[in-house]
């Protein structure tokens, strides 16, 4: 991939993203979701970016003009979204749900890894320990938290 293109791969993303939000959620679960997305995505995102950073865990390289400080900007953004999917899609079965769970951190784990091959992040640590267990407190802890909130009943 040409070097010129590597900081424009998470806007691409990110727009992508957003597309498949549009076309498939409808525009009262989009409302409704945002606020889940926010918190969860965007906030969390930038808690575990500067958690990364702090402990000299992980960080973004080469956003170049798309970030401030050790935060690029597209992350939060797209993180947004991927939580609003996530939490639409949601199972109700609760043994679906776990299988659901794990699979989003299994595809979580891979996306980072794919953007440490494009250079646009570095693992400090294992690149599969260290994202396995922060993926899986993320995912873990923010589903039970939406399941709360939302007192979204299981089957």
């Amino acid at each position: 991939m040409p070097e010129q293109i590597t900081p424009y791969i998470p806007l691409i993303y990110t727009f992508l993203f957003a597309a498949i939000l549009v076309a498939v959620v409808p525009r009262k679960d989009i409302r409704r979701l945002s606020i889940y997305g926010i918190m969860f995505g965007a906030i969390g995102d930038v808690l575990v970016i500067i958690s990364g950073k702090v402990f000299g865990l992980f960080e973004y390289v080469n956003f170049h003009p798309f970030g401030f400080m050790c935060i690029p900007f597209f992350a939060p953004i797209s993180w947004t979204i991927y939580f609003m999917l996530y939490f639409y899609f949601m199972p109700h079965e609760k043994l679906f749900r776990y299988i659901y769970v794990a699979s989003a951190i299994g595809y979580s784990i891979m996306f980072g890894n794919l953007l440490v091959n494009m250079n646009l992040m570095v693992y400090h640590h294992h690149r599969f320990i260290m994202p396995l267990i922060t993926f899986s407190l993320w995912f873990i802890l923010i589903t039970w938290l939406y399941l709360m909130l939302t007192n979204m009943k299981t089957r």
